[in-house]
């Protein structure tokens, strides 16, 4: 056990006039003035007379700070005493003796510093490597041991990712432990902190480094596209129970430009965006894929590609609605591995390429194939489809097209041309009727139709005009004349054209270049020309 000078800090007499009975108050040992909380400290206290003597008796009476240590007779001037301080800082020991019938009674006073306890903050992982939402537990342990008497360490340990808090927990036995779930991807160097108390210093452990695996992601791509603007949705999943959902963004990529036609961003692992009918048609014939872009906790994936489909009546163009046994083209990538055209009666299956369409009662029915090539299909509404909202699917052997939503109607009239997209010059006839009564056949060109004296009409070719109702219900606009028609009804030698015949009355002579149109049931179909 140490034993321990203490240092006074005041002596003094109480009042003797006899100076021959005086005495002196010394400490045993004077050089140690600094303990370490916990340990024993031993007290030798001596009573010298000033003068030689008789051995002064009585007894001692020692106090440290406000704590009375007892009374303590002495023994050949002197006795001595043992405490152990429970609490750190500076401390005062108060000395008094009692006198006896030969001296005075004195007192003297001595401080002692005690220092506090802590060496060292280890820190353990449960693991080195982790992944994303998986818990990691942290541990510290305070040395040294807490000594016997000495309350264990108060405070917080306050746990550390470099610079950022992740928790705070009160030690318990010299111990405390804090479990997290919220890591992110990659190495944190872990530190924790005791912030001390009374008794103990404030501590640092070393840093301990845990790493955290990305997680690996995988992408769905889905889509639903009418005629008019297609909703992309990806759902993206990773491959580790109770981990937060992925984050971050999915980018919808042409995957033939090599460029993104949207972005959306990541909720509870899902996203969609829309596409309107220009970006459907800027991106026609290119398949989409949806690309992950990964976050903190999930590596990148990508989907497999899916196809926009653009589908247009044949003699039209872009449509929104279509009529049965109507004419339709459709256009993508890929679609088939060569071009073919098919035979009559038309094939439901030409090059691996069928197209099936379910109508609003739920049954499916499959389209004639007029023609497969890897960009285009041109194929035949289904007879008997009911109106309403349909499905337009197309099973191709070298990609995914989304099905297509579409609407039956009874008509949607489109009329053909020489140009593109319904547009130019018109896919027409003129039979011409001589006074003799006989016939001749004229294809419609850019030169001007000359009247003469026989009698004309205009034969225009189209495609979902069959459904009309009656005939007065269907006109022809020729430049600024509406004419009635003579017949408008199925071509029967192809399927799906319809042919409109017009009456040209001899007054439209020297009209020029003229638009014409055609209006069944009050639908009017695209404007094509002819020059009169």
């Amino acid at each position: 056990m140490l034993a321990a000078a203490i240092t006074p800090i005041a002596a003094q007499n109480f009042d003797c006039p006899q100076v021959e009975r005086q005495v002196k108050l010394t400490a045993a040992q004077t050089t140690v003035t600094s303990v370490s909380l916990g340990q024993t400290v031993n007290y030798g206290v001596f009573v010298e007379p000033v003068n030689n003597t008789p051995d002064p008796t009585g007894t001692i009476q020692l106090v440290v700070d406000t704590t009375n240590l007892g009374t303590f007779n002495l023994k050949q001037s002197q006795t001595s005493f043992s405490t152990v301080f429970t609490i750190a800082g500076a401390h005062q020991l108060f000395v008094t003796y009692s006198g006896d019938f030969n001296y005075c009674a004195a007192a003297i006073t001595f401080s002692l510093t005690v220092s506090r306890l802590g060496t060292s903050l280890s820190l353990a992982s449960s693991t080195a490597t982790s992944t994303p939402g998986a818990p990691v537990t942290f541990t510290t342990q305070i040395a040294p041991a807490t000594p016997k008497g000495i309350p264990d360490p108060t405070g917080e340990v306050q746990f550390l990712d470099g610079a950022t808090a992740i928790g705070s927990v009160t030690p318990v036995a010299s111990k405390a432990s804090l479990t997290v779930s919220n890591l992110s991807g990659g190495t944190h160097q872990i530190t924790a902190v005791y912030s001390g108390d009374a008794n103990w210093f404030l501590l640092r452990s070393a840093a301990v480094p845990v790493t955290v695996n990305r997680i690996a992601s995988t992408t769905a791509f889905s889509a639903r596209a009418t005629t008019t603007d297609a909703t992309l949705t990806a759902t993206v999943t990773g491959n580790v129970a109770g981990a937060a959902a992925p984050g971050g963004s999915v980018q919808f990529m042409d995957t033939v430009a090599n460029t993104p036609v949207a972005t959306a961003t990541l909720s509870a692992g899902s996203t969609a965006a829309t596409l309107n009918a220009t970006q459907i048609a800027a991106a026609a014939g290119h398949p989409i894929a949806a690309v992950y872009l990964g976050d903190a906790n999930y590596v990148n994936s990508s989907s497999s590609a899916l196809e926009i489909p653009v589908l247009i009546n044949s003699a039209s163009g872009v449509s929104s609605s279509f009529a049965a046994e109507e004419q339709v083209s459709l256009f993508g990538s890929t679609l088939a591995s060569s071009t073919q055209l098919g035979p009559l009666p038309l094939p439901t299956s030409l090059g691996n390429v069928t197209v099936n369409v379910t109508d609003s009662t739920g049954v499916a029915r499959p389209g004639g194939l007029i023609l497969v090539s890897p960009s285009q299909l041109n194929f035949l509404m289904p007879a008997g489809l009911a109106a309403g909202a349909a499905t337009v699917a197309v099973t191709a052997a070298n990609v995914s097209v989304v099905p297509l939503q579409v609407t039956i109607v009874p008509i949607a009239p489109g009329i053909y041309s020489a140009g593109s997209n319904g547009k130019g010059l018109a896919a027409a006839q003129i039979v011409r009727v001589h006074a003799d009564g006989t016939q001749t056949v004229e294809t419609v060109s850019s030169a001007p139709i000359n009247f003469g004296s026989d009698t004309l009409y205009l034969v225009l070719y189209g495609t979902g005009i069959r459904g009309r109702s009656a005939i007065t219900n269907v006109t022809c606009t020729v430049g600024a004349a509406t004419l009635p028609v003579a017949f408008a009804g199925a071509q029967t030698q192809y399927p799906g054209l319809d042919q409109v015949d017009v009456l040209l009355p001899p007054a439209l002579a020297g009209s020029g270049q003229v638009n014409v149109t055609v209006t069944v049931d009050n639908q009017i179909s695209n404007v094509v020309t002819i020059m009169l």
